[in-house]
């Protein structure tokens, strides 16, 4: 699903800048992040009551996301596994099922196992 698309007035291309000192900026990152927002949406949430566009992913949250991208990628790299077996059973006369030295139930049972845990983590992570 696409971003919605913002008319210019809703863009945020403009920049206020401000100076702070070392201290002051350690601190409103450090608060902002305490608070699982940006500094952006940290400052502009005290300044004009604005709610954040998103919200800083938790530790835990974040290692799922990879998790997720991770299986992701193994997932993909098994499809191309299967891709290649496959098309060597349609076009190798000699060996007639393409998958010599492959159990055929175990590696499906890997991509079923694979497709549950993905299924796990998007629950989790509530997507």
């Amino acid at each position: 699903m696409p971003r919605p698309v913002k008319t210019d007035d809703d863009k945020r291309k403009l920049v206020i800048r401000l100076r702070v000192s070392s201290s002051e900026k350690s601190l409103i990152w450090q608060l902002a992040k305490s608070a699982g927002k940006t500094p952006s949406d940290f400052l502009r949430g005290l300044a004009i009551g604005a709610k954040p566009a998103r919200s800083v992913p938790t530790l835990d949250r974040e290692i799922l996301l990879k998790i997720l991208s991770e299986l992701g990628k193994q997932g993909s790299n098994l499809n191309q596994i299967a891709r290649e077996l496959n098309r060597r059973q349609d076009h190798d006369e000699h060996d007639r099922d393409g998958w010599t030295g492959i159990d055929k139930k175990q590696f499906n049972h890997v991509l079923e196992h694979t497709d549950e845990l993905r299924a796990l983590i998007m629950e989790a992570l509530a997507v």
